[in-house]
């Protein structure tokens, strides 16, 4: 598997229907490195939930582009957001991938049908809708609030979330454990692995 960090976004608070497009001109956009967090950026409001510290939250818009380098070509590419507050719809070159409603878990998408490789760039496109301010009892901050990697994975590879492992039973001097660890396999044939 091979990796690349997404850290500079570009980014524009409230909404901006078109700015979902491949195209869309974002050159006056506020330049910022992930994790982001609007709502801290934002002036104390008692209009606002003592949940969210008083702190706007709203609608905001990410942007980011990137190359791919032709190596990858062949393998899965995916996507992962390992955290965005909240309600995420995300684009890869104005393609829709997909929406995560709340906001603490890792998620990610299968873009290697969208992605070009090569000198051509990629766009992807996050919108977050945190105007809910009653959603917590704590700050939760506004934005894309942990790091976003695009990975290149071979047609066999690890499914996502799918190593495990569990304590069938333990003792003050002994504990069983067990690992499952399931692949996925994306190649046009059956194939015999070890792990």
């Amino acid at each position: 598997m091979q990796s690349l960090k997404l850290q500079q976004w570009k980014f524009r608070y409230n909404d901006h229907p078109d700015a979902w497009f491949r195209g869309y001109d974002d050159h006056d956009w506020e330049e910022v490195t992930i994790p982001h967090d609007w709502s801290v950026h934002m002036p104390f409001s008692k209009e606002y939930s003592s949940g969210t510290g008083y702190l706007a939250g709203g609608i905001g818009w990410y942007r980011t582009s990137f190359s791919l380098p032709k190596e990858w070509e062949g393998n899965r590419i995916y996507i992962t957001f390992d955290g965005v507050y909240k309600n995420s719809q995300v684009w890869c070159n104005s393609y829709y991938m997909g929406k995560r409603p709340f906001g603490y878990a890792t998620f990610r998408y299968d873009i290697t049908d969208q992605v070009h490789f090569g000198t051509e760039t990629n766009q992807i496109a996050v919108k977050v809708d945190h105007r809910d301010l009653s959603d917590s009892r704590w700050f939760t901050g506004s934005g894309i609030t942990r790091k976003v990697t695009i990975t290149s994975e071979a047609p066999i590879h690890p499914e996502f979330n799918g190593i495990y492992f569990t304590t069938p039973s333990v003792t003050d001097k002994l504990a069983e454990v067990v690992i499952n660890h399931t692949l996925q396999n994306d190649s046009l044939y059956p194939v015999n692995v070890t792990v």
